[in-house]
């Protein structure tokens, strides 16, 4: 077929992709396959890189995603020193809570930063508040994606999830098969079973418990 063009043997069918970000367009089936740094079904979206946990690591660096990756610098005012963002000391006007930067053009302006995990009070303009239970990175901005089941909490830094014993990935969807590991929580009369974040020991064929608490015999 022609490119973009897909169908039978005449492929006279129209892709919908959006040309400018995609590959190619498959010939049976009018798939697109997008450039990288796009995606969704036509091409049409640009991939956000910056929503991946623990992009531009630094506390005050700020990420922008660019076609098939991102770009880490400073806010306005702040400069980079060793990978890490460095406020302004000639800050003299703003009382800021974390960090200060002053406009290079216009030593005039100062303005307050906060650290990843925190937004600043849209009141003062100085101080900083943390973020929301489901949210973290730059002023808040992002959603955490962990299993809210089987996860403690989310770093609101980072983004990275903290699992619950059981659980583990990065979002804490996958369960460890406890029974596999080198270290077997049952005894030699026993079998282990894996369970959904948790593992069950039973009794071998021929041999029983007494009670509850009891080892099989």
């Amino acid at each position: 077929c022609p490119p973009f063009m897909y169908g039978d043997e005449k492929c006279n069918t129209s892709c919908i992709c959006h040309k400018n970000n995609t590959n190619y367009c498959g010939n049976f089936d009018g798939r697109c396959y997008c450039k990288n740094g796009w995606k969704f079904s036509d091409c049409s979206i640009l991939q956000n890189y910056c929503t991946e946990p623990n992009t531009c690591p630094g506390p005050y660096s700020k990420c922008t995603s660019l076609p098939g990756g991102h770009d880490c610098v400073c806010p306005i005012g702040m400069t980079l020193e060793d990978d890490r963002c460095i406020d302004s000391a000639t800050c003299t006007k703003m009382n800021c809570s974390h960090a200060c930067g002053v406009t290079p053009d216009n030593p005039e302006i100062e303005t307050c930063y906060c650290p990843k995990g925190m937004k600043l009070n849209s009141t003062d303009k100085s101080t900083c508040f943390d973020c929301e239970e489901s949210r973290y990175g730059e002023d808040c901005q992002y959603t955490c994606n962990c299993n809210r089941i089987n996860s403690i909490s989310c770093n609101k830094s980072n983004g990275l999830c903290n699992c619950h014993i059981g659980w583990q990935g990065p979002t804490c969807n996958n369960d460890v098969d406890e029974c596999t590991l080198m270290r077997q929580p049952c005894n030699s009369s026993v079998q282990c079973y894996n369970t959904p974040g948790s593992y069950q020991c039973l009794c071998l064929p021929g041999y029983e418990k007494t009670s509850v608490d009891s080892e099989c015999k």
